[in-house]
């Protein structure tokens, strides 16, 4: 009986990927309509170098209270944006009312011949500038991990580190050459994969302890904010923390393959970066973190840990908010972050606007905010040293294109050290949208390309398995089965 229900679970997932298929060509017809002229291009371009952060300081440190006192507080501005504007006020941001038109010696608006302000750039300007960016980001990833390009060791190991690190604060990295044959195949099916990810990092463990005891009511409101909208969850998942923790990296896998990773990252600061945090999600997202905040004892109050910065803070940094400088001897306030200029090793968020951003519906008011927001956090610290530091490594990487490479560079100059000038547009945003009339098509057919070979390892994975399962090698359930 347990082989015939196989069989049918065979052939529903074999025409569930046809299925999927075609989404995938649908999605990509749909990119192929963003298209824009030359001359659009070239106007938007130019009216981008007045979207600048405006009296940054080198440096700053402090909390945001201290930061209020200092002498940068009023000079800082984007297009008019105050600071004031983004943390303490919730008046709808209104366009005309920004410094974004042309005037004269004293200072009074110039009219064009229709008698209304000439714009030096408009909402229209970087809302496109958003877009592009957003369909660049989602195609370089699709180009780097859709398909099968995603299903290799060093992948496997890559993103496992990325999240033991997020969980763990002793997390030791895993070396890739400890790994070598470590999948049954050289191209492991999507199980296989993303369940070696949840193991090597030891999420499965997190999630078994904190979230599986207390069953899919805890945890599924976290869960759907993470991407399990793009997969069906059902509750025996919650059962176990291997499959769950899979699971989870999966729907979050296909929502960025299907929407691209800054649309990924909105909804869940949608979620997140909202009213609902303390209300819904942050009880079970603080349990994921307990190691961390066991370590951070005494060291930070409550107040911050239940804050949407205290859960920035948990992600990015696995040390004390109070530690000993650079020499070792004196203890300084958030000292986890003291390191010295050249040694910085991680990133340190600022605190976050969340009232403005919660108070707005607009998508492109919110990456405004973001975009302003990263610029303030460039100046944090010594977030400028590990940034560049990030930098000079996709500089020497091998994975990157030498066309990806200056992008990225230029896209990380301009969106967080505060380098948004005419070398960042000409490097960057420019041939963003040039991409955007010449490659739409090369995506759709790239796209579908990707998608039959994946149709292609499923049905053999598919087969594979029921092979085994008639031989007697496996029993039902067991052998990473593709049918959970």
């Amino acid at each position: 009986m347990k082989k015939i229900i196989s069989l049918f679970l065979a052939l529903t997932m074999l025409f569930s990927c046809a299925t999927a298929f075609n989404v995938s060509a649908i999605e990509a017809g749909d990119i192929a309509d963003m298209i824009y002229t030359e001359e659009s291009v070239a106007a938007s371009a130019a009216a981008l170098s007045h979207f600048v952060v405006e009296g940054l300081p080198v440096q700053f440190s402090g909390s945001l209270e201290e930061f209020k006192k200092s002498e940068h507080w009023d000079d800082i501005n984007l297009m008019g944006i105050t600071l004031d504007f983004l943390y303490n006020s919730i008046d709808p941001l209104i366009w005309a009312k920004l410094d974004v038109f042309q005037k004269d010696e004293n200072g009074k608006k110039v009219t064009g011949p229709d008698g209304y302000p000439i714009a030096l750039i408009t909402a229209d300007d970087v809302s496109l500038m958003f877009t592009n960016i957003s369909l660049y980001l989602q195609n370089m990833f699709y180009k780097k991990y859709g398909g099968l390009n995603l299903y290799t060791v060093e992948n496997a190991v890559s993103l496992a580190n990325v999240i033991g690190n997020v969980f763990y604060p002793d997390f030791k990295n895993l070396n890739v050459n400890d790994y070598k044959g470590y999948f049954s195949n050289e191209t492991p099916s999507t199980n296989e994969f993303f369940r070696a990810v949840t193991r090597l990092s030891g999420l499965d463990v997190i999630l078994n302890q904190n979230w599986v005891p207390k069953h899919k009511v805890y945890c599924e409101d976290v869960v759907n904010a993470l991407g399990g909208g793009y997969m069906d969850f059902f509750d025996e998942y919650y059962e176990d923390g291997l499959i769950l923790g899979s699971k989870i990296l999966e729907s979050m896998y296909t929502k960025m393959i299907s929407v691209g990773p800054v649309d990924l990252i909105l909804d869940i600061l949608e979620a997140f970066a909202s009213p609902a945090y303390e209300l819904v999600y942050r009880e079970p997202t603080l349990a994921l973190f307990s190691l961390k905040i066991s370590r951070l004892g005494d060291n930070i109050s409550l107040n911050r840990l239940y804050s949407f910065d205290g859960l920035l803070h948990l992600i990015f940094c696995d040390c004390d908010p109070v530690a000993v400088d650079s020499d070792g001897k004196n203890y300084v306030p958030e000292g986890c972050y003291s390191k010295t200029d050249d040694s910085a090793d991680h990133f340190v968020p600022f605190d976050f606007p969340l009232r403005r951003y919660s108070t707005t519906e607009s998508k492109d008011e919110k990456m405004i905010y973001l975009y302003y927001y990263l610029n303030l956090c460039g100046r944090y610290k010594n977030n400028t040293s590990y940034i560049t530091s990030v930098q000079n490594a996709i500089l020497g990487s091998d994975k990157y294109d030498e066309g990806d490479k200056t992008k990225i560079i230029a896209l990380l100059d301009g969106f967080i050290l505060g380098k948004f000038d005419e070398e960042t547009i000409e490097k960057a945003i420019v041939p963003l949208y040039k991409e955007s009339i010449t490659t739409s098509y090369d995506s759709i057919f790239d796209r579908m390309k990707n998608a039959f070979m994946v149709f292609l390892k499923k049905i053999a994975d598919y087969f594979d398995y029921l092979r085994k399962l008639f031989n007697g090698e496996i029993q039902y359930g067991q052998g990473n089965s593709p049918f959970n």
